[in-house]
């Protein structure tokens, strides 16, 4: 048989390409070689995404969440005239999440099915999930410590990403997710015991002790750029529908403290009377945060809940018919600057009161907030104190406050607080609100 002989030059070019071959082998490179050799596994719904040997490593959005191909979930809800029905979950001291700190990874997912599965025997589709209680982080940060409510020591994450685990299985359901943010709650107590990457350790000058508690001071540029980047890292990273401040900015009124910023005043204050400053430290606050998720993604929506009168009326002010601590003079919020202003997309103001109360009666201040956001472009939702269902006397006052709201117009739906109420079904909360948001929201 005759021998196959290769010239000089073939010889050559297979000796090179036996060389490639081989150190592409070498350096770990099958894939280089066979491009089809391997493939890009399928989401794990019960493991963490990103980077698991960096538990502060941010997920890349589509890395364990669905792809968004559009608006956000919420943003198509209100789109759409899907009436909003959702649920605060709050993870500060543990009081809906998680039931206690040190749990496995499979006790917090197991957990996390929980909600799920009530917002779905409750016909919720909206989850308002507290990320960021206290300059801490249910999520992967660079900027804030992992939470001490989740493994008892902040800055020590959980194996999972709980706010990617909890949105890849609310998405799944065609169930929102809300991200909650407390913007400047910084400790409770004193800075003794925080992380020592966290932001009111590394810088103390930010923040001010007032009633048991360290706030961060929002007369401070380097504060608001500190709350607008924290919330940009969220829109930037996660799959969220929305990220939402709760009623805390200054801190509420205790007999005899005062809010120690006078430094920041004589810096900043330029001339403006204290309340009217801390005002606008407030609007601006809002402003630079909102623009910054709106920077990092535009689809994302940004709103508040703040505290339910606004001002009560002394007969110019155009506040509502009630006689209660407000929000105006007493926390320095002005909500209707930020529709006016135009960096909200949506308000849940907390009518907590129920509709006989005598001082602040809730169709008194509901009727308000929708004459006041009516034609604003702005969505309202109202925040409604399921937690109050046992001590009122009117079983169903619930659900007439939500049939109050329907009738009212102006309202694009409802959000409850808190999941407890709904986890524990009092008195028969998960069946009646069943029965008023039926599957097309209506």
């Amino acid at each position: 048989m005759e021998t196959k002989r290769y010239s000089p030059l073939c010889s050559a070019a297979l000796a090179a390409l036996c060389c490639i071959l081989l150190t592409a082998v070498l350096l770990g490179g099958a894939a280089f070689v066979f491009p089809g050799a391997f493939t890009k596994k399928a989401p794990d719904l019960s493991g963490a995404r990103g980077d698991r040997s960096d538990p502060a490593a941010p997920v890349k959005k589509g890395e364990g969440s669905a792809d968004r191909t559009s608006a956000s979930l919420l943003g198509r809800m209100l789109a759409d005239g899907r009436e909003i029905s959702g649920v605060y979950v709050a993870t500060v001291w543990n009081l809906n999440y998680p039931e206690k700190q040190g749990m496995s990874d499979e006790e917090l997912i197991t957990e996390l099915d929980g909600v799920i599965s009530v917002c779905r025997k409750a016909k919720l589709n909206t989850v308002v999930f507290q990320v960021r209680p206290m300059a801490d982080a249910f999520y992967r940060s660079k900027i804030f410590p992992s939470s001490a409510f989740i493994t008892g020591t902040q800055g020590q994450a959980p194996g999972i990403d709980v706010l990617d685990e909890l949105i890849l299985r609310a998405h799944a359901n065609d169930i929102a997710v809300v991200a909650w943010v407390n913007p400047l709650r910084a400790a409770k107590g004193g800075l003794d015991g925080l992380s020592p990457a966290n932001p009111a350790a590394i810088h103390p000058e930010y923040t001010a002790a007032y009633g048991g508690t360290v706030w961060f001071d929002p007369g401070l540029p380097e504060v608001r750029e500190l709350v607008a980047r924290g919330c940009a890292e969220i829109a930037a990273n996660y799959e969220v529908d929305g990220i939402l401040f709760d009623d805390y900015f200054y801190p509420y009124p205790k007999d005899g403290e005062s809010f120690d910023d006078a430094a920041s005043y004589v810096r900043y204050g330029g001339g403006a009377s204290l309340a009217d400053w801390r005002r606008e430290n407030v609007n601006s606050l809002v402003r630079e945060s909102y623009e910054a998720v709106k920077a990092a993604d535009p689809d994302c929506l940004f709103g508040i809940a703040p505290f339910g009168i606004w001002a009560n009326d002394d007969g110019v002010n155009g506040g509502s018919d009630t006689r209660g601590l407000d929000a105006y003079s007493e926390i320095y919020c002005d909500a209707l600057a930020w529709v006016k202003g135009g960096y909200v997309d949506f308000l849940a103001p907390q009518i907590y009161w129920d509709l006989g109360h005598r001082s602040a009666p809730y169709a008194t201040v509901a009727r308000w907030w929708a004459d006041k956001l009516a034609d604003t472009g702005v969505a309202l939702l109202s925040s409604n104190a399921a937690y109050k269902i046992a001590e009122w006397s009117d079983p169903g006052e619930l659900s007439n406050q939500v049939a109050f709201d329907r009738e009212c117009g102006g309202y694009s739906g409802c959000l409850f607080y808190s999941y407890a109420a709904f986890k524990d079904d009092l008195n028969g909360v998960v069946d009646a609100m069943a029965d008023l948001f039926s599957a097309d929201g209506k």
